[in-house]
């Protein structure tokens, strides 16, 4: 074989070889998730042993830890670290999540009685009954929400009754707000949230109960409930009214103060600000008394002032 032919071989042969050199050669790795986004830190890669191990080895090096860098959370983790979670502290609060931030429950009342008069042969027959649920939601012990509905159910009523809240001042069915038909009838009770301003200032706004005065059967100064309530409930039966409570305790003294502002009106829409209630209230403690001063002005309105006055004599509260 000529020189020139052998050296067309040689040629031919490289050039054959190449592209199976290079089909041999592993493709570079595509970058995972935690490259892209950030993750953990991957695991150092055991290095393959060598052909010809040598006899003896030089520990490794020390890793220089002024150039480590803490490895970036990912998924939970990223959360708990920004908005936090787990053993750490919530970011947005300075309390802890309670184990139950949130309590659903309830009451079933249910009640029959008969009754009859003199020179009548009919007794009649009444089985009002409620139902109450709650829910009572607390994420933090600075916040609270609770929303309460009850419902009313007399089999005994007429079917085609009113079904509008009606106050009993004398009547069988042992409630102040319950309505006069079979039902069943539903009706909002409370729906408030409360929270402080630099636990200095209690806010409470929402549909929610407060009571002036001290007494239990007589109730003058209960200036904030537009229902009176009826001395021989079984329970005080009714509705919250929509208001914006502040209350500002002072402890070292052991005063209270608040003030009001009632949005809701029973007879007439409240869609102005003069048509809001504006109320105040002091609670004043003068040794074993306390002494509590009341006010309530509305537009269009005569101002309501009321006093009422509480204290011990021995073993009775007076």
């Amino acid at each position: 074989m000529s020189r020139v032919s052998l050296v067309a071989l040689t040629a031919l042969g490289l050039a054959l070889a190449a592209p199976s050199a290079r089909a041999q050669q592993p493709e570079p790795a595509r970058p995972t998730d935690d490259d892209m986004f950030g993750g953990s830190a991957p695991a150092a890669a055991t290095p393959a042993p060598s052909a010809a191990p040598t006899t003896s080895a030089a520990p490794p090096a020390a890793p220089d830890k002024t150039n480590e860098t803490a490895p970036a959370p990912s998924g939970d983790g990223r959360d708990d670290a920004l908005l936090g979670g787990g053993d750490s502290e919530p970011r947005f609060s300075d309390s802890i999540v309670p184990e139950t931030p949130l309590a659903i429950g309830g009451q079933v009342y249910l009640r029959a009685q008969t009754s009859a008069q003199q020179g009548d042969d009919a007794w009649t027959l009444t089985a009002p009954s409620l139902l109450d649920l709650y829910l009572d939601a607390r994420p933090n012990p600075r916040v609270r929400a609770y929303v309460l509905g009850r419902m009313s159910f007399d089999p005994t009523a007429a079917p085609n009754g009113t079904s509008s809240l009606t106050t009993f001042t004398g009547g069988s069915t042992g409630f102040s707000t319950f309505s006069a038909a079979r039902g069943p009838t539903s009706i909002l009770d409370q729906m408030w949230i409360r929270f402080d301003i630099a636990r200095r200032v209690f806010v409470t706004a929402g549909k929610q109960h407060v009571r002036w005065g001290t007494g239990r059967f007589w109730q003058p100064t209960d200036y904030l409930h537009p229902v009176k309530r009826n001395p021989l409930d079984v329970f005080d039966a009714r509705g919250g009214q929509t208001m914006l409570k502040l209350h500002v305790p002072v402890e070292s003294l052991g005063w209270n103060f608040y003030g009001f502002g009632v949005f809701e009106d029973p007879n007439q829409a409240s869609n102005t600000l003069r048509q809001v209630s504006g109320g105040a209230r002091a609670e004043i403690v003068l040794g074993a008394a306390e002494l509590g001063l009341d006010a309530l002005v509305k537009d269009g309105q005569r101002p309501r002032f009321g006093v009422d006055v509480s204290g011990g004599i021995w073993e009775l509260d007076v």
